[in-house]
């Protein structure tokens, strides 16, 4: 059977099928793949940061709890350090320590709370708070009025933020 040259490209074909419909095929579904890597990229990041949000809470709930308990007999603060050579990973950690100031604390007492996997704290944080021996309600070294909250914005690299508050109680809760 000689071979017809003059043939359309988009009438060869396989058995049942025609070329262009194994190419539409192809087509949709490279265009299904990648749109499903960016979603579950983007989900990743987000669970990132809802991990790292939790582990904020954690971190400066342990500092309430050590105050409220009078655990060394002391009171215990929470240092937020943002781009700090103090903090390992990212250079943006959170730090409890004992004690009311972090310039005179005993650092053998710190528990240091690295954000790593694409988390930071947003633009220049430097927040240093306290909770009160026995009672565990917050109070600042920082400011000189009552304090209200203390708010710790954690954000990813997609832009997502969550915001990690600590009530004059000493709730400590996070959100969008």
């Amino acid at each position: 059977m000689p071979i017809n040259f003059k043939k359309n490209i988009f009438s060869v074909s396989l058995p049942g099928f025609t070329l262009f419909e194994v190419l539409l095929v192809v087509a949709i579904m490279l265009i299904l793949l990648s749109s499903s890597a960016s979603l579950l990229s983007s989900r990743t990041q987000e669970k990132g940061l809802d991990a790292s949000a939790r582990a904020v809470v954690d971190h400066i709930s342990k500092a309430r709890n050590y105050a409220a308990t009078g655990y060394f007999s002391s009171a215990w603060g929470v240092k937020i350090l943002d781009d700090n050579s103090s903090c390992f990973n990212s250079g943006d950690c959170v730090v409890v320590f004992k004690g009311k100031d972090y310039a005179t604390r005993d650092s053998a007492y710190d528990s240091i709370f690295d954000l790593k996997n694409g988390v930071s704290l947003s633009s220049n944080q430097q927040n240093e708070f306290y909770f009160s021996q026995v009672a565990g309600w917050l109070s600042t070294t920082t400011v000189a009025y009552e304090m209200t909250e203390q708010r710790v914005i954690l954000v990813n690299n997609v832009s997502q933020q969550k915001i990690v508050s600590t009530t004059p109680a000493g709730l400590v809760y996070y959100g969008d």
